[in-house]
């Protein structure tokens, strides 16, 4: 047997499908975005999270920002750091960021030995930018 874990979970269609929002996107394309960014960077806290970012939901629902930013402002709240920033090591953070930002783990010790020295020296909000931009 050589399924892969999100065949063996019956996950496989939720892991590999892309969700985008392109140009003429109607209210369902949106609402989809938001919980495809939410679980993907919360998880499970995912289902909380939509009550705390109606402002940064109506900027992207507006146009003032894109997707990128949008999952940025969620990366830089106060309830991203509570929930992963505040109570974990450094470095599962930062494998978590990978994660969550990335949709991958880190390919190897090197990428987790850049981030602390970031942190340190740039602050949170600019850590976070690396994985974004």
């Amino acid at each position: 047997m050589s399924s892969s874990v999100s065949e063996r979970l019956a996950i496989r269609d939720a892991v590999e499908k892309k969700i985008e929002l392109r140009q003429n996107w109607n209210e369902d394309d949106l609402q989809l975005v938001f919980r495809a960014a939410y679980n993907h960077i919360f998880g499970r806290q995912g289902i909380y999270a939509n009550q705390k970012f109606t402002s940064a939901e109506s900027l992207l629902r507006n146009g003032k920002t894109d997707v990128r930013q949008f999952v940025e402002t969620l990366a830089k709240s106060d309830f991203y750091k509570e929930c992963f920033f505040q109570s974990n090591s450094q470095v599962r953070f930062i494998e978590l960021n990978y994660k969550h930002l990335l949709g991958r783990a880190p390919n190897d010790q090197t990428e987790i030995d850049y981030h602390p020295d970031l942190y340190e020296a740039s602050a949170y909000e600019a850590a976070i930018e690396t994985y974004i931009y």
